[in-house]
C-alpha cells in the first residue's frame, strides 16, 4: 500500500501488485471450482457391452434399465473388449459392468 497526501488528508492507495495478487487468487479459485465441477461430471458408472449383446432384445432392456437407473455411459465394442479401453480410460468410472 502506498500512503499519499490528498487535499491535506492522508489516504491509502492499494498498489497495483495487491490488485494483481487478488486477480490471480480469483482466477485460481475459479479454475479450482471448474476442475471440481468437471470431476463431479465424470461418469460414475459405465456399461461395457458387445454390440451383438446390445442388439439382443432382452439384453437391450437390461442395458437401457441400467443406463437410466445409474445415469450410465454405455460403451459398445465389436470384436474385443480392448476396443473400448480408450473410452473407459477417458470416462474413468467408479463402477463398470
Amino acid at each position: 500500500m502506498d500512503v499519499i497526501l490528498v487535499q491535506g488528508r492522508v489516504c491509502l492507495r492499494r498498489s497495483n501488485s495487491t490488485l494483481y495478487q487478488r486477480k490471480i487468487v480469483r482466477r485460481f479459485a475459479l479454475l479450482s471450482l471448474l476442475l471440481a465441477f468437471t470431476a463431479l461430471q465424470a461418469a460414475d458408472y459405465c456399461i461395457v457391452v458387445s454390440r451383438k449383446t446390445a442388439e439382443d432384445k432382452a439384453w437391450s432392456k437390461v442395458v437401457a434399465s441400467l443406463e437410466k437407473k445409474h445415469g450410465a455411459q454405455v460403451l459398445r465394442y465389436d470384436e474385443s473388449i480392448e476396443e473400448i479401453l480408450p473410452g473407459l480410460r477417458k470416462a474413468f468410472p467408479r463402477h463398470a459392468c
